[in-house]
């Protein structure tokens, strides 16, 4: 249950505090992506679903990604698909 209620905790973090460099109603967290592998890039996250990677922009940091590469290295994993092009909001 500690997951759960975590993992809303997570999401109302990453949709309330923080930047939002592309258009939707989500926040990215640096401190939060380093707590919690990646997941704090919740603008990210939603400006491109389906990508395995979370980090987009110069320092960024997505240690879920780190995890991603090193089981694709050891052959354990594949990554399906890995976008990077999400549009900015202009400033």
């Amino acid at each position: 249950t500690s997951y759960i209620l975590g993992g809303g905790a997570i999401n109302a973090i990453g949709h309330k505090w923080g930047k939002r460099p592309h258009d939707n109603l989500a926040t990215n967290n640096q401190w939060l992506a380093l707590l919690v592998a990646g997941e704090g890039l919740h603008n990210n996250h939603h400006a491109l679903t389906t990508s395995s990677r979370m980090a987009m922009a110069k320092g960024e940091i997505d240690p879920g990604w780190w995890a991603i590469r090193s089981l694709v290295a050891l052959r354990l994993a594949t990554v399906r698909q890995l976008s990077r092009t999400a549009v900015p909001v202009s400033t």
